[in-house]
């Protein structure tokens, strides 16, 4: 945290001026010897591991594929873990109290449709009933309401990747931005949860195959809360920053994650070091796992990229740099491919890819966030190809990382 000590002096209830002045100059020159020997120790640190570092772009495969709900140990033992956001069922008529109840319960919702259908089928109401307890059948209507709580777990893996310096793409993951909540009127939770059964009546709502009630999103990520106290050195005159070890079955896939603010975090292949200005308050930090999976006949989702001259690819000067980066991104699950259009002017031919609204957009990266003011930049025109219901969800997912990697483009998508 940054402190005015000018101003703190300044308030003071020092009334001699030249004292003042004196105590200004002297915390001045003690300010500026703290950043010097801060600057000369980011130096140091960043010489003594890089030179050991590691690229540890070639574990990050993340995966995300939708198991049925009766089938989650299978796909435990295939190398996936749930990912848990709590009950997509909420009642119109039920208190806060009730509602924090029945969210202990786990019931997930996907739409299996195309991106640009969403809207459209969240807009509508439709109806069910339930056979009550006294073996009566009772009618309520419901509506599907788009949830991020998927999208929001999301955010981790951008951290932890931003931390490490990764480099791919975090994660490829359609179903996160097709879940939904379902919201039932007429009927309390009461009556929903101790009836005898209920049905969404998919057929005639014209759901049946499109309201997907009996799955779970699964991915390879493993995610474990830890309170052990990592242990650590206190800053010296050599060392100003707290310095904290982590050095327990570490893997090439295992990373440690903590809310403090992190100056720097090293890995090697035997240790995590942590180095933060601030000492630590709590001990609370995750350990992340990336799993290996084994091959199954469910749709899996992967952030697969060709990432081993990622390198060469730092600025693009001409047309052939943007082909080859392109190059890295084709045959996501062997479905889907993009090819250069045109660079300079935006190109009118083909149609435009719909673009993801901003509650389902993958996160951005800082400098995407300072280039996207800017105003003139060229246009680079990308046609997409593939299986068309996960068309836009591939474009958008190539776009989003050709836009944080390089802003200063306006990046088009076109089918």
């Amino acid at each position: 945290m940054k402190i005015d000590i000018n101003n703190i002096i300044d308030n003071s209830k020092i009334d001699d001026l030249k004292i003042k002045s004196i105590l200004k100059d002297v915390f001045q020159e003690l300010i500026e010897y703290q950043e010097n020997l801060r600057q000369n120790t980011d130096k140091q640190i960043k010489e003594e591991y890089l030179s050991e570092k590691r690229d540890w772009d070639d574990v990050w495969q993340i995966k995300t594929m939708l198991e049925d709900k009766n089938n989650i140990d299978i796909g435990i033992g295939n190398g996936f873990r749930p990912i848990k956001i709590g009950n997509s069922i909420y009642f119109a008529n039920d208190t806060m109290e009730k509602m924090a109840k029945v969210n202990k319960e786990e019931n997930q919702f996907f739409l299996n449709c195309m991106y640009d259908e969403l809207e459209s089928l969240c807009q509508k109401k439709y109806h069910g009933f339930i056979i009550t307890k006294e073996n009566q059948k009772k009618e309520f209507t419901y509506k599907l309401v788009e949830q991020y709580r998927f999208i929001e777990a999301e955010k981790l893996l951008y951290e932890i990747a931003n931390l490490y310096r990764i480099r791919k793409p975090r994660i490829f993951s359609p179903y996160a931005r097709r879940a939904v909540d379902v919201c039932i009127e007429n009927i309390n939770s009461d009556e929903f949860l101790s009836a005898l059964k209920y049905d969404f009546c998919l057929y005639e709502n014209k759901l049946q195959g499109v309201l997907l009630t009996n799955f779970v999103l699964m991915w390879n990520v493993d995610i474990k809360n830890e309170n052990e106290p990592l242990k650590g050195l206190e800053p010296s005159e050599k060392e100003p920053y707290y310095q904290y070890f982590y050095n327990e079955d570490i893997k090439e896939n295992s990373f440690i994650y903590t809310k403090n603010i992190c100056n720097h975090i090293y890995k090697k292949d035997n240790e995590i070091r942590i180095f933060c200005q601030d000492k630590m308050e709590r001990n609370e930090y995750k350990k992340i796992n990336i799993l290996d999976t084994k091959e199954n006949n469910n749709i899996v989702f992967e952030n697969i990229f060709e990432n081993k001259h990622i390198n060469k690819c730092n600025y693009l000067r001409t047309k052939a740099d943007v082909i080859y980066f392109l190059n890295l991104f084709n045959n996501i699950n062997n479905d889907y491919n993009c090819s250069l259009i045109s660079v300079g002017a935006v190109n009118n031919n083909g149609k435009n890819l719909v673009r993801y609204r901003k509650e389902h957009s993958y996160f951005k990266e800082k400098n995407e966030l300072y280039f996207s003011n800017m105003r003139n930049k060229p246009y680079i025109c990308i046609k997409f190809t593939g299986k068309k219901i996960f068309l836009v969800d591939y474009a958008n997912y190539v776009l989003h990382y050709l836009e944080s990697k390089y802003p200063e483009y306006n990046w088009v998508g076109k089918y």
